[in-house]
């Protein structure tokens, strides 16, 4: 009996230990550029998505280029990014404050396509995942 209770306890202590490795010790970080293929058209970082969306669309440049057809297709597609982020908690709490890259590939000689890279940081981490699972409720 001495027995299985000693190798209880050291089976506690070691899946406490597996669970405390997983959930609080600091992930391996990496650069976010680092993840970015070099044959990358362009790139588009922030940390803030929403506000960043709001300084482009609103700038004088921006208002220049959206009058051309491949520009226009952008901002109805930003557009429509950002009412989905906003209209969504859970994609809005993983992505504020975090940093985000937007980044441009061609796909075949006359089309493209997006690579979206954020940078996670603690979405792995308890609190984290119990502040996404209490806006599910």
């Amino acid at each position: 009996m001495k027995k299985f209770i000693l190798f209880l306890i050291i089976i506690a202590i070691l899946g406490g230990g597996i669970w405390y490795y997983f959930f609080y010790m600091k992930a391996e970080q990496h650069e976010l550029f680092a993840l970015v293929p070099e044959e990358t058209v362009y790139v588009i970082e922030t940390n803030d998505l929403t506000r960043g969306w709001n300084a482009l669309s609103n700038g004088k440049i921006w208002n220049h280029l959206k009058k051309t057809e491949v520009f226009a297709e952008y901002n109805d597609m930003f557009n429509s990014v950002d009412s989905v982020i906003r209209d969504n908690a859970i994609l809005e709490k993983m992505l504020k404050g975090r940093q985000l890259l937007i980044c441009a590939h061609m796909i075949s000689k006359n089309d493209y396509d997006f690579l979206y890279v954020v940078n996670i940081d603690n979405a792995g981490k308890a609190s984290f995942m119990s502040d996404v699972a209490g806006l599910c409720d």
